[in-house]
């Protein structure tokens, strides 16, 4: 990435968030372009407006994450507020030029994202996708291809070694030197 890659965290504590960004460093080639900011202690209105001037305020963003799309929202089945937010989402990407990852939790019982906030996150997606715990392997996690408007990819699993996720590769995707 050739701009700036920016993480706001909703809910997560100042701790967990310094977490994060050490593991990203840890991965990342130029860490001078990587920013992250805890948004917890703030409304959902607050979190909004704070998002927004900052993606209008500083130059060469390319890439968005928002970990915690729901504390966004005061109540995760209101119509009006799912489509404020999902309006707004669809709005800075047009007219800044950036790609935003959402971040939804889903329900336990159903898998099914939360809420209207996450209906209608879903609907407005290019690329849905979901990790899970592995029910049998439980230090490693299951990324599937839900849907996408443009390229599939095929389903993964990683684990998280010494801090670092890591991809699982199937026996046959192992290369030998001989």
């Amino acid at each position: 990435i050739t701009g700036k890659v920016v993480l706001f965290d909703t809910e997560q504590s100042f701790y967990d968030v310094q977490q994060v960004v050490k593991r990203i460093e840890k991965l990342a080639e130029n860490d001078k372009l990587f920013y992250a900011y805890g948004l917890r202690p703030f409304s959902p209105k607050k979190r909004i407006k704070l998002i927004e001037e900052y993606l209008y305020t500083n130059k060469g963003i390319k890439f968005v994450a928002i970990d915690g799309i729901r504390d966004l929202v005061r109540n995760i089945n209101s119509e009006e507020e799912a489509t404020d937010v999902s309006s707004k989402l669809m709005r800075w990407t047009y007219e800044l030029n950036i790609h935003i990852v959402a971040v939804i939790h889903m329900n336990k019982a159903d898998r099914s994202a939360r809420g209207h906030i996450g209906t209608e996150i879903q609907n407005k997606s290019e690329t849905v996708i979901s990790v899970t715990k592995d029910s049998e392997e439980k230090e490693c996690s299951n990324v599937k291809h839900e849907f996408a408007r443009g390229m599939d990819f095929e389903d993964f699993n990683f684990s998280v070694i010494a801090g670092i996720p890591e991809i699982n590769l199937k026996e046959e995707e192992i290369k030998t030197p001989f």
